[in-house]
């Protein structure tokens, strides 16, 4: 998965595991480690294939 610390690394499954519940597609995980002044570390992103979906994975992902 990623080389960052075991926290992190439990962060983006428990990340990866609210989009693939609700079948989010297409999941990109950007590693933002190696570029000077970022406002996080990684970025995920996803698909869904209607509003309703996208919320899903939004609701998902927060509980």
């Amino acid at each position: 998965m990623t080389k960052g610390n075991s926290t992190t690394d439990q962060l983006i499954a428990v990340i990866l595991s609210g989009i693939e519940d609700v079948k989010g597609q297409n999941i990109n995980i950007l590693d933002l480690r190696g570029i000077d002044n970022t406002v996080c570390d990684y970025f995920i992103i996803c698909e869904g294939t209607s509003n309703t979906q996208v919320n899903a994975i939004v609701n998902s992902i927060q509980k």
